[in-house]
């Protein structure tokens, strides 16, 4: 799909023309709002007396980002259909389209994200997903490759959060890093990538794969810099199977925040990202660059 303009209604109406329902929704003259665009997306809704829709669009074909759209219909409709995600109403992974239901309630904002209370329910929400069956063929993770190929990507910008510090700790932690299970794992934890429900619900679930459980922990942990007495309730909501600890995630954490720095290299979308945050990947790299890699990365993993 050709690189458009953010927003351009030409593209979304082509796009809602391309599928039977779509073409319906069309012909009810909808309203139409432009939600956001992302990195590789454009969001909006589409709303008539029949239909609220959510219509992601992709804006081009981006082998540096690692999307795999047949991949991510399939399981966010396993999640939709577990009540996790909003229900898949059309996918066109060729296009790079995705259409699903619209869900009142809409994303916390950053105060709520980053409580104790909201980071407790969040982990009592993936304590289930992370228990889900696997019911598809998919492919498990292979961290150390993804960030293989994140690292061999020439970015423009790879200098904002140094390429070799990073490097040293990926390399380091992955010498010890052995997946403790695997379960369905969004990959993408952040506030706007959720929605208040109830129930919680996820949305975005392009990067999703059957994963380490802790990568979800430490992916909100790191996004959120959550504070610790946010992210004690973050894993105390959890539950078994979670990090006895907040230093206990911090290896997986550091390995999610190479995982971060790569991607926003590669997607070239640091200007999306606070100089606060910024600077606590900085710091947060250092760290682990000064501590000693675990024997076992969790701790006692097969």
């Amino acid at each position: 799909m050709a690189r458009a303009d953010s927003g351009d209604p030409a593209v979304l109406r082509a796009a809602l023309a391309s599928f039977g329902a779509g073409r319906a929704q069309l012909a009810r003259a909808p309203s139409i709002v432009h939600l956001r665009a992302g990195a590789s997306n454009d969001s909006w809704r589409v709303r008539s007396a029949a239909a609220d829709w959510i219509v992601r669009i992709g804006r081009g074909a981006d082998p540096a980002l690692v999307v795999d759209r047949a991949r991510e219909a399939a399981l966010a409709r396993q999640a939709a259909a577990a009540g996790f995600a909003p229900g898949v109403v059309h996918a066109a992974p060729e296009r790079a389209l995705f259409v699903t239901t619209y869900i009142e309630g809409g994303a916390p904002d950053r105060a709520c994200a980053r409580s104790a209370e909201f980071a407790a329910s969040l982990g009592r929400r993936l304590a289930q997903l992370h228990a889900l069956p696997r019911l598809l063929p998919a492919p498990a993770l292979d961290l150390a490759a993804l960030l293989g190929h994140y690292l061999a990507v020439d970015a423009p910008h790879q200098e904002i959060v140094g390429r070799a510090l990073v490097r040293r700790v990926a390399d380091r932690l992955l010498c010890a890093y052995r997946p403790q299970r695997l379960a369905l794992c969004h990959l993408d934890l952040h506030r706007d990538n959720l929605l208040l429900g109830p129930p919680l619900r996820l949305i975005d679930w392009e990067y999703a794969a059957y994963a380490d459980p802790w990568l979800d922990l430490a992916a909100f942990a790191s996004y959120e810099e959550l504070e610790p007495e946010a992210l004690a309730a973050l894993l105390a909501g959890y539950g078994p199977g979670a990090p006895g600890s907040g230093a206990e995630l911090e290896p997986l954490r550091a390995l999610f925040d190479c995982l971060r720095v790569l991607w926003t290299d590669a997607a070239d979308a640091w200007s999306t990202v606070p100089a606060d945050a910024i600077n606590g990947l900085r710091v947060r790299l250092a760290a682990a660059d000064r501590s000693p890699a675990p024997a076992t990365l969790p701790p006692g993993a097969a």
